[in-house]
């Protein structure tokens, strides 16, 4: 499944670069942040025993927590460091701010921690999303319907990598692993309602923005739970399934993937969007039953979080040098190129170490990774 992800991935990078003649699923990359979302969840309930999570105890939460720390923070940083060496050479994202900037403007000292620990620790990132600067107070303001008009005030800008709230709303997902996903079923599946009908209320009362409804923490765990769900009902099913039988279904999904990208953009607004989310459920049990063992797809689905986090980095940058047309590609071409050097010099051996120094004990054949990648 990791030609998945990175697939994902794409979709994310090529939807922030300028308009080309081809996008797959028509670059929606808010899809495909809640795709990765659903591949998480299906990921984390792979993983509990290898941790020895239903435990809960001390050394348990200690690894498990420490190793997606050690998973996502080394990339984070090294990609928080390419973009303000780049702001450096006056190239600069669209409504970025510096932190000389920020700092100096804002009056309050909660506001210059948040800004601070949301940048430096992932976590509040999501939160920032829901405030804008008042220039007036010199402070932030709660902005839940993003009615501030002027785009350079936004809370969101205020992320040296715009992309990383979907990682806060990741962190926020790990820190409840322990504790949610090793109650029953039906516990999930209520938990994972209730998330949906959150949705529906919130929509009622007229917070139907993508940030109320996509990248606020208790709306968007349920689509975390979509994937748990699937690991739970849908892969025992398939589990013995014969590899030319998993070949089928496998093509078959990929088959339909490739229509599905071609023709997004003649799809009905809501149905396609989740039609795809249902799609990813039922594809992830089958795509993991046959991809297990496969370093190559290993390898591919490990550049799919150094595309995500450089993505930004590279559309800026070619966009200095190429004509807005061909930004997209080139952007695929450059962030995959920058992501095989990562992968050999950083993430491979923090992955080493990660598995000699964190992992309890491996009942299942692969240990998953950490997925995210994802920004719309």
């Amino acid at each position: 499944m990791g030609l998945l992800r990175y697939f994902l991935a794409i979709v994310v990078a090529m939807g922030h670069s300028p308009a080309a003649f081809f996008k797959p699923l028509g670059g929606d990359g808010g899809l495909a942040v809640q795709s990765f979302f659903v591949i998480s969840g299906f990921y984390m309930s792979l993983i509990i025993d290898k941790y020895s999570l239903r435990s809960l105890s001390f050394s348990a939460l200690k690894n498990f927590y420490s190793s997606r720390l050690v998973r996502l923070l080394p990339i984070y940083y090294i990609c928080l460091l390419m973009t303000l060496v780049l702001v450096n050479f006056n190239i600069a994202p669209p409504y970025y701010h510096s932190p000389d900037e920020v700092l100096t403007s804002l009056s309050s000292i909660s506001d210059k921690l948040l800004y601070l620990f949301s940048n430096l620790f992932l976590m509040g990132q999501d939160v920032m999303r829901f405030l804008s600067y008042d220039p007036t107070h010199h402070s932030f303001i709660l902005d839940v319907f993003g009615k501030v008009s002027d785009p350079m005030l936004g809370g969101s800008g205020f992320a040296t990598l715009g992309q990383a709230w979907s990682l806060s709303l990741e962190v926020t997902f790990y820190l409840l692993v322990p504790f949610l996903l090793v109650r029953n079923n039906k516990f999930v599946l209520i938990t994972c309602i209730l998330s949906f009908l959150l949705r529906l209320v919130l929509s009622y009362f007229g917070f139907d923005t993508y940030n109320a409804q996509h990248a606020f923490f208790p709306t968007a765990l349920g689509v975390f739970l979509l994937g748990s769900l699937s690991y739970r009902y849908i892969y025992p099913l398939i589990y013995n399934k014969t590899r030319s039988s998993l070949k089928r279904n496998v093509s078959a999904f990929f088959g339909i993937l490739l229509v599905y990208s071609a023709m997004y953009h003649k799809f009905n607004g809501d149905l396609k969007y989740w039609g795809f989310v249902v799609l990813i459920c039922i594809a992830l049990p089958y795509l993991f039953a046959y991809f297990n063992k496969s370093s190559w797809d290993k390898f591919i689905g490990e550049l799919s979080y150094p595309v995500y986090m450089t993505h930004f980095f590279c559309i800026h940058l070619i966009a200095k040098f190429a004509a807005p047309q061909y930004t997209a590609y080139l952007v695929v071409l450059l962030s995959t190129a920058i992501s095989c050097l990562l992968y050999f010099l950083v993430v491979k051996p923090i992955d080493q170490y990660r598995h000699a120094k964190f992992i309890l004990r491996s009942p299942s054949p692969v240990e998953p990774e950490s997925v995210l990648a994802t920004s719309g």
